[in-house]
């Protein structure tokens, strides 16, 4: 009889523990939802001011904008730096895989072009991004969150370069290879436009949130604006 009292209250005290740990579930989960609600307005302004933040990535200094001189060293890798100082600004610097942009992908395109831009044939004199919508925020666990962005970007191009998106490049050069461009082709002007979808995922670090994987979005093929 003593047994069956023993193993009966064994029962009831892991059924009064389980409940506890339900009860502290259930608060923490609440407490986490009532902070991200508190946090939304951060991400929604540091997605917008990422928009801005990247504007100047594939743009040379005024005195650098000519066509058949290169950008001297020193400039390009200013301008290598500047990217890596805006993506550690906002990206964990993490590796992901072959479906998604991450630190190391965006990092890459953007350098790659700056490289590109800086042998003369062409380059962005303007670069605008505007917001064609809110920033959509989701949780999508503690401390994680997906934020979708529509945007749309207009670039003037000088010749013949290639300008950023917000995750890697905006290619303007219709199938022209920049090394064989004839003068005429490298004396255009021409204003682009581009819209697209900004889709991220984040996660909060030390109380911040950062960008962690940026989904492949569909962008529109830069079309000249009249």
């Amino acid at each position: 009889m003593m047994k069956g009292k023993t193993v009966l209250r064994k029962i009831n005290r892991g059924i009064v523990l389980g409940v506890i740990l339900l009860i502290g579930l259930v608060i923490f989960l609440v407490i986490d939802d009532q902070n991200f609600q508190r946090q939304q307005p951060e991400i929604q302004r540091m997605v917008e001011q990422y928009l801005q933040d990247v504007s100047e990535i594939s743009i040379f200094p005024e005195q650098y904008q000519k066509i058949g001189e290169e950008v001297p060293v020193q400039v390009v890798e200013e301008k290598k730096k500047e990217v890596g100082d805006v993506l550690n600004r906002y990206w964990v610097r993490q590796t992901g895989t072959v479906n998604y942009q991450n630190w190391e992908s965006i990092s890459l395109e953007w350098n790659s072009m700056i490289d590109q831009n800086s042998k003369g044939n062409g380059y962005i004199s303007d670069w605008s991004g505007l917001p064609m919508g809110s920033v959509k925020i989701t949780k999508t666990g503690p401390g994680a969150a997906k934020a979708v962005f529509p945007y749309s970007i207009v670039v003037e191009v000088h010749g013949i370069a290639d300008s950023n998106t917000l995750t890697g490049c905006l290619y303007t050069n219709q199938g022209i290879s920049p090394d064989q461009a004839s003068e005429e082709e490298k004396q255009k002007v021409q204003k682009y436009s581009v819209s697209g979808e900004f889709q991220v995922d984040m996660i909060q670090m030390n109380g911040s949130w950062k960008f962690a994987e940026g989904y492949y979005s569909s962008v529109s093929s830069a079309a000249p604006v009249e």
